[in-house]
């Protein structure tokens, strides 16, 4: 056997373990954080002039996000003096100074809404402040307000409750961008692609211009990434280093995008300039084994469990599960895991490349080589399955011309080992050596 040929035959070998983070394509993406409700009260429009919008309060700080706008007024413009009711205007000096506008009708609501809230978030009980946004639907602050328990109820843990309030902000036109943006991430975290693109093309139109709220950008471009939409993902995604607003979650999905267009040096290079508290997230490091080598094998055991709660990371678990026994030596409980793994509903398709692997390599040549088969068969744009079957072909089945076949499309997919899969295409065509008299 050639060198080559023995080189293949190990990196079949190691192959299951470099493979431990291939799952991360279909679930290492990062949401933006949820927009962040106010926990100060904005000014009140009787104390700034009447031609300029209300100052920004101060943002809260859990969780991470973009403070909500302060909501638009009502008020008209100031009229020059006050008049009782039913007399004429009094005469007014030069040097008299406007009184202020009225105040909207439901600011003080507004205002005191603002204030339970900041009070329940400080005990630790955002739920209770749910009730002080309902009861003032009906004014002139309605999108707030339904936005607003929205957050609340994400930040006391009903996800359920919270999604369905962002609906109502999204469901009918004009889109409420924060309820958008959070119900995006809530989409994102729950594996619910369908929901999420249909979202996106209601919200982030093609051709629009991108929305001016960076969560919303940076939401959106994760479900594009997430749909296979690679091109449309990367420029929705720059418009947020073109404005300089570069958050953590935009950083890690720059870094997703670079990795699926195959250049994994640079998916390295974004994903090491996180920050500290951002790498250490359990979806972040174990997707990063996807192009670290090396990393699978030493987080292999700590994410054999997902986080609670998230569907979309228990695919990536379970294969960091089989990893672990397999590094154990218990070879046929990482291959039941996988089995069980590869059959769930919407299971990614490299779990049935990685479950291919571990066939072929326990000598079940037939299910290894129809595993792989039929990954390429029903998910011909999965760069892990062509390589895979290249290699059951050339190094168990002997067919080099099948083998080349699987190699160069491996290749057009942009798989991270592209460089290194050209040069066995190059050695697989070269003419035999003359044989030794």
């Amino acid at each position: 056997m050639t060198f080559f040929r023995i080189a293949r035959l190990l990196a079949l070998s190691a192959a299951f373990a470099a493979a431990a983070g291939c799952a991360a394509p279909q679930v290492g993406l990062l949401p933006a954080p949820p927009m962040t409700i106010r926990k100060e009260a904005p000014p009140s429009p009787a104390r700034i002039p009447s031609t300029a919008p209300p100052a920004a309060a101060p943002q809260g700080t859990a969780p991470q996000g973009t403070a909500l706008q302060p909501p638009a007024t009502q008020a008209g413009t100031a009229s020059a003096a006050a008049a009782a009711p039913g007399a004429a205007p009094l005469p007014v000096a030069d040097n008299t100074i406007p009184a202020p506008p009225p105040i909207p009708v439901g600011w003080k609501e507004y205002t005191d809404a603002i204030a339970r809230t900041r009070e329940a978030i400080a005990r630790q009980k955002p739920g209770e402040a749910v009730a002080a946004w309902k009861s003032i639907e009906g004014g002139p602050y309605r999108a707030d307000a339904i936005f607003h328990q929205g957050v609340l109820l994400h930040l006391a843990g009903d996800i359920d409750g919270a999604a369905a309030q962002y609906r109502r902000g999204t469901d009918d036109p004009p889109i409420h961008q924060p309820s958008a943006a959070n119900l995006l991430g809530i989409y994102l975290m729950k594996g619910e692609i369908a929901k999420a693109r249909a979202l996106v093309a209601r919200s982030v139109p093609s051709g629009a211009l991108a929305p001016t709220i960076p969560e919303l950008v940076n939401n959106a471009g994760a479900v594009l990434l997430e749909a296979g939409e690679t091109e449309r993902a990367g420029t929705l995604l720059a418009t947020l280093s073109s404005r300089n607003d570069n958050s953590a979650a935009a950083e890690w999905n720059r870094a997703v995008l670079a990795w699926r267009k195959g250049n994994a040096a640079a998916a390295r290079t974004i994903s090491g300039q996180l920050p500290a508290e951002t790498g250490q997230l359990w979806v972040v490091t174990a997707s990063r084994a996807a192009w670290d080598n090396g990393l699978a094998s030493r987080i292999a055991g700590p994410y054999s469990s997902a986080p609670g709660g998230d569907r979309r990371l228990t695919p990536l678990a379970r294969n960091f599960a089989a990893y672990t026994a397999y590094r154990a030596g218990k070879s046929d409980a990482a291959d039941n895991i996988l089995s069980e793994a590869a059959r769930a509903p919407d299971a990614p398709p490299e779990l049935m490349a990685n479950l291919g692997l571990l066939q072929v390599e326990r000598g079940r040549w037939k299910d290894g080589r129809s595993t792989l088969e039929q990954v390429t068969r029903e998910y011909p744009s999965v760069p892990e399955g062509w390589l895979n079957l290249g290699i059951f072909r050339e190094v168990y089945a002997g067919d080099a011309p099948g083998a080349v076949e699987c190699y160069r499309r491996y290749v057009s997919l942009g798989g991270q080992r592209k460089d290194e899969v050209t040069k066995w295409i190059d050695w697989l065509q070269k003419p035999a050596p003359p044989s030794s008299p």
